[in-house]
């Protein structure tokens, strides 16, 4: 039988090959094989077939019934040129770019190699070296193709080649931010960089301001809000270009002297233009009072210093770029005149007060008025208070309330007045106290007798006004001797006169009575009973 292994193969960048063992004349069921190669036989190789993945020449010995034959076969794995043109490349900035396909492994091929270029896929003629200058852009690819050595150094027939592709690329374009820009009163404003020759989708963008880059702001636009310039790199296939602009952010001061003051005194009283959106420093101040100039140049201004009237300011930014105006404002001050008091009094108007000039009640009454200043337009702990008696002034008295009493006997007749004063408003008002503080002309007992028609004008009635100013009486009522009710009154004062129910005259006799008073009496208690004669002239 015979043993064929095929031809010598030679391999450009592949990594193994299966070297089979193809019999003639003999089954190869029947057969053995063992395989070697230059380091001897190859363990565990004992199959019809072998896969290899070395250089080396590769022999079998194939024994059937006893009778060996044996093959060898020579293999080689090369390499191809490895080629490396580097990264896409841009020809921003630069005349040319030299393109080097010489391989990392040239050492490995008989010299010289040979090279073909190609731009967008069209061989570029007479272009047979190892560099190419490239002006254009495009994409570029070389063929290296070289006869190989083998490992004791001699030149094969055989080539392998590589290739290798790179783009170059170009971008002319400009990049307009707009001209420079001011504003007054506008928060914000939004900055457009304009691309004219390249399409913005192809391009990045890199924003910064006077602090470096601004932090994730990577579009066509930005808004900003405060005044710097801003500057935008833009790259297109590795060409850059930049272009910056400055936004400047003004604002109109913002003064406010409140509203108009109606006020009783200016001590103390300011007007303040401190802006609320500037610096005391970078601003000016220009006054005017009832338009004429004063000399004030702050911000602050007393009242007192120029009196009621129209104040007006002008506040202006010092930064002489600013493109707004200064702002005004302007303020009344009046005198007021609404402020008023009246007299309000808490105390029963007893206008009569009389009491027992006797042993059993010689205490003579007392009458107190408090007299309140009800105010307007004013409240009690901004005003002074100044009372008067009857057109003196009362010394110590100055709150809102005052109180008089009166113990003594006498007819009076005193007016009181109170004096309001706020700053130099005034208001004025008065009460009169018209009071009688005297002794009953008769007494504080209760008559026995009555003797109407006998003495004319002279104890005539049961005069009891006394107990009804003191104590308050409830109601009397008389009996008959025989028990049967001939007069009643509630609310008595003095109007029993001798006469019945029905206002008949009563004829001579001893009545009884059940006085009932509205309070306890200090001398008879709350009810009295006792007996009243009724004498009349006999006809």
């Amino acid at each position: 039988f015979t043993v064929d292994l095929g031809g010598d193969q030679d391999f450009c960048s592949t990594d193994s090959y299966v070297i089979e063992a193809s019999l003639s004349g003999a089954d190869p069921a029947d057969a053995t094989f063992v395989w070697s190669d230059s380091n001897g036989v190859i363990a565990g190789e004992t199959g019809q077939s072998i896969t290899v993945t070395e250089s080396d020449t590769y022999t079998v010995e194939v024994s059937v019934d006893g009778c060996p034959t044996t093959e060898s076969v020579t293999i080689g794995f090369y390499d191809n040129p490895e080629i490396d043109l580097g990264n896409d490349v841009s020809l921003c900035g630069v005349p040319d770019i030299t393109l080097d396909a010489t391989p990392s492994n040239a050492s490995a091929f008989d010299i010289p190699l040979s090279y073909v270029w190609y731009q967008d896929g069209v061989e570029i003629a007479g272009e047979t070296g190892a560099t190419l200058d490239v002006t254009l852009e495009g994409t570029y690819s070389v063929e290296v193709t070289g006869s190989v050595i083998d490992a004791e150094g001699n030149v094969l027939s055989f080539t392998c080649t590589g290739t290798a592709s790179v783009e170059v690329s170009t971008a002319d374009f400009t990049v307009d931010l707009g001209a420079d820009q001011a504003f007054c009163d506008q928060d914000s404003y939004t900055i457009e960089a304009t691309l004219t020759g390249e399409d913005p989708a192809d391009a990045t963008f890199t924003w910064s301001d006077s602090s470096g880059v601004i932090a994730g702001e990577t579009g066509q636009s930005i808004t900003v809000t405060e005044s710097d310039t801003y500057n935008v790199e833009v790259m297109i296939d590795g060409c850059p270009a930049t272009e910056s602009v400055t936004i400047d952010f003004y604002q109109t001061p913002s003064v406010s002297l409140g509203e108009d003051i109606a006020t009783c005194d200016l001590a103390g009283l300011t007007l303040d233009a401190t802006p609320s959106n500037f610096a005391l420093a970078d601003v000016s101040y220009q006054w005017s009072f009832d338009g004429s100039p004063i000399n004030e140049s702050g911000a602050v201004i007393t009242l007192a210093n120029y009196g009621y009237g129209v104040y007006e300011v002008t506040v202006s930014d010092n930064d002489a770029n600013s493109v707004c105006n200064a702002a005004t404002a302007s303020i009344t001050v009046t005198e007021r005149d609404d402020i008023a008091v009246g007299l309000s009094v808490d105390a029963e108007q007893n206008l009569e007060l009389y009491y027992c000039d006797d042993v059993d009640n010689p205490e003579v009454p007392q009458q107190s008025y408090t007299f309140t200043a009800n105010l307007s337009n004013a409240t009690a702990d901004e005003v002074e208070f100044v009372w008067y008696k009857n057109g003196d002034e009362i010394l110590g008295a100055e709150e809102q309330t005052y109180t008089v009493t009166y113990d003594e006997d006498g007819d009076y007749a005193d007016t009181y007045e109170v004096d309001v004063y706020l700053g130099s408003c005034t208001a004025t008002a008065s009460i009169d106290v018209s009071l009688i503080i005297a002794p009953y002309e008769s007494g504080c007992t209760i008559s026995q007798g009555l003797s109407p028609d006998t003495t004319p004008g002279e104890n005539d009635c049961l005069d009891l006004s006394f107990l009804s100013q003191r104590t308050g009486i409830k109601s009397l009522k008389l009996y008959n001797r025989y028990g049967r009710l001939v007069f009643e009154k509630n609310n008595y004062v003095d109007s029993f006169c001798g006469q019945d129910k029905d206002g008949n005259k009563l004829p001579n006799g001893t009545y009884y009575y059940v006085l009932e008073l509205d309070k306890e009496d200090p001398v008879f208690g709350s009810v009295k009973k006792d007996w009243i004669y009724i004498n009349r002239e006999s006809n």
